[in-house]
Parts: C-alpha cells; structure tokens; sequence
C-alpha cells in the first residue's frame, strides 16, 4: 500500500507540472547568459577606434527578484536581476604598429568583472503558449576593468550599462544586448619584468561600446 501510495503522489505531481508552469510562467529566479558580438574601444582625447574581432561575455543572475505580488494581466512581470558580469575582448590593431622593438603578432586585449543590477520586465503574451516570453532589460554593471596594449596596462573602475532584448523559450533563450561605458584609466609600464608593473602617473580616457549575441539558460 506504502509504495502504491508514493507512486499516486509522484504522479499526480508530474501531472501538475504543466498546470503550475501555466499559472506562473516567470518561476525562473536565476539564468546564464553568454554573449559573443564586436567591440570598439576608443581613445577620447585622439578621438583614435580600434575595432575588436571578438568580444565573448558570461552573465550569471544570480537573483532575479519579482517586484509585485501575482502576475499583472495574467502577461506581465517585473523583476529586479543581480549577478555577476565577465567579459574579454581581443582587438584588431596589431602590436608590431605600437611597439617596433617586438617582431611578434599579438593584439591589445581588455578584461572587464564586475556585479550587473537593473530592473527587466517579462511579458508572456499567449494565453496558449506561456513558455514562451520576451523580456527586456536595464543592467547597471560598475566593473573593474583592464585594457592590455604592448608594453602599457591600463586599468579602471568603468560604470559599465547595458540595455538588452530577449525571448525564452521554457528553459533557453536568445537576445541582443548594446553595452557601453567611460573611464579614465592609469597606465602601468610593465616593458621591465625585473622591476615589475610600476605607474607612469598618467591617465588616458576610454570609452567602450558592444553589440552582442547572447543564449541564455533559465533555471
């Protein structure tokens, strides 16, 4: 009786799975996001673009919060997303134009980290088909970041934004996300590796923007 009793539970849950799902669509409260677009870094002051052949990116929100009580209109839901941002970026100008002292092929590089915050709003807007949603979002991202160019390291604190748009589909999505953001970074010479990474006291402004792909897993 125990076990025919524990069979009738475990299947009359399966059963409900569907049911739940339908009466709140926006269950998920954590996603993965990566991200594959180009970049452009440019130097304010020169007014100098360097495009980058590559930006890869991971997202991981790791709280999305709902903001209300209920679903608005059986459509509607806004949540506030937290997480942590990664992104790396290798640009198109060459080192052997920057530095001649150095005949090798190697390209400047940047690498951002930093806590992604901002409200999304997801609407479900088929009463048929609730596991599929479009989504739009704000993310405040405040970063550390470092661009690498020859023998220089430039590093910053960057208040990085990004706006993004999306649709799910249950448990996977796809989106497209602009990204940018300032700052005025302190150069490090490290062209001497006995005395190390030391400050040359000035500071060069940058400014970064992205256009990027993105898939996303819900949970």
């Amino acid at each position: 009786m125990n076990i025919k009793k524990t069979l009738t539970v475990i299947l009359g849950l399966v059963l409900a799975l569907p049911i739940c799902a339908e009466e709140n669509p926006f269950m998920h409260k954590r996603s993965v996001s990566l991200f594959i677009g180009g970049q452009t870094k440019t130097e304010v002051d020169k007014d100098d673009d360097v495009d980058s052949n590559i930006n890869l990116g991971l997202q991981a929100n790791l709280f999305q919060i709902k903001l209300h009580k209920g679903i608005i209109e059986d459509m509607l839901c806004f949540k506030m997303d937290i997480g942590l941002d990664f992104t790396y970026a290798r640009y198109n100008r060459r080192t052997t134009e920057l530095n001649t002292k150095h005949d090798i092929d190697w390209r400047p590089q940047q690498v951002e980290a930093g806590v992604s915050l901002g409200p999304s709003v997801h609407i479900a807007p088929f009463e048929m088909r609730r596991e599929l949603q479009f989504m739009a979002y704000y993310h405040f991202v405040p970063s550390a970041s470092a661009h690498i160019e020859d023998t220089n390291v430039y590093a910053a604190f960057c208040p990085m934004q990004s706006v993004g748009l999306g649709m799910n589909w249950k448990l996977m999505g796809i989106g497209f996300e602009h990204r940018w953001g300032s700052a005025k970074y302190k150069t490090y010479d490290i062209e001497d590796k006995n005395e190390g990474a030391h400050d040359t006291g000035e500071k060069t402004k940058f400014k970064t923007t992205a256009d990027r792909f993105y898939i996303r897993f819900n949970f």
